[in-house]
């Protein structure tokens, strides 16, 4: 049976006229979910999903003890994307040479958080840590403190020789989620932003601020475009992280519709 990202991938090309092939490759055991064309383009897609995040499970089990403290480890999400991801790798590795790219979508069964490119971001290139280096005897920080990746995310190592990093799967372009969002509340949202920008509004209590947004409104539904005038109306996006360690990373311009997003990360290599 389709999984719940299945339908939404599904919703998504459809809402951009973008034809596919589900199991394209029939019964054999290594058979990703999505072959599609786009501007020319070849792409494989395969879908993984997650039956809940681990912050849905503890909140859940907080809930059914009343409520209370709770405590998480961020990396416990990343463990569990990772290991999607390699799991998808397995099914896209033997069809590689038949495609220009390869992708993983990766979604959530069940619960209150979505994931977000952040996450999926972590998951692909290492956990965040912070280096502050602290003079002893001293005392105080002796420079400035920096943020960065631990080598252990599922597209990133590190060579042990030469420390360069490299991916695991080198066929694999990028990595992301599928998104549905109510069109209407989705625009509501950006005027507001857009109305409140320049705007001191340091000084304002919430009943000015809901006053001055509320006549701003009023003005303006009139010039609603027509794909947001109807309050029911859902609308589809992806969010993907492209993999520059990639031998085919995701170029620009596949997925560049209305909403959609690409994440290009910069390799950097210290002296």
């Amino acid at each position: 049976m389709k999984t719940k990202t299945d339908l939404l991938f599904e919703d998504y090309l459809g809402q951009r006229g973008i034809r596919y092939k589900y199991e394209p490759f029939g019964d054999q055991d290594k058979n990703p979910d999505y072959l599609l064309t786009i501007r020319g383009k070849t792409i494989l897609v395969e879908i993984k999903e997650l039956q809940e995040t681990p912050l849905d499970r503890v909140t859940k089990a907080s809930l059914a003890k009343g409520g209370g403290t709770f405590s998480i480890d961020p990396g416990e999400l990343s463990k569990m994307l990772r290991r999607r991801i390699d799991a998808a790798c397995r099914q896209l590795k033997p069809h590689k040479d038949k495609v220009d790219y390869c992708l993983v979508l990766i979604g959530v069964k069940q619960g209150y958080y979505e994931l977000g490119v952040d996450e999926i971001f972590y998951a692909m290139y290492g956990d965040l840590y912070l280096s502050i280096p602290f003079d002893i005897k001293k005392g105080g920080s002796m420079s400035k403190a920096e943020s960065r990746l631990k080598a252990t995310g599922s597209l990133r190592k590190n060579h042990p020789l030469t420390k360069l990093m490299y991916s695991p799967h080198e066929y694999l372009s990028g990595v992301g989620i599928v998104k549905s969002f109510n069109g209407h509340r989705y625009y509501e949202n950006k005027f507001y932003e857009q109305s409140l920008r320049g705007i001191n509004t340091r000084d304002w209590g919430a009943h000015r601020m809901l006053k001055f947004l509320k006549g701003k409104w009023l003005k303006h539904k009139n010039k609603i475009p027509k794909i947001y005038k109807d309050t029911k109306r859902v609308l589809y996006k992806v969010e993907l992280v492209s993999n520059p360690l990639s031998n085919k990373p995701l170029p620009a311009g596949l997925f560049n519709a209305r909403w959609d997003y690409v994440r290009f990360p910069t390799i950097v290599y210290e002296n």
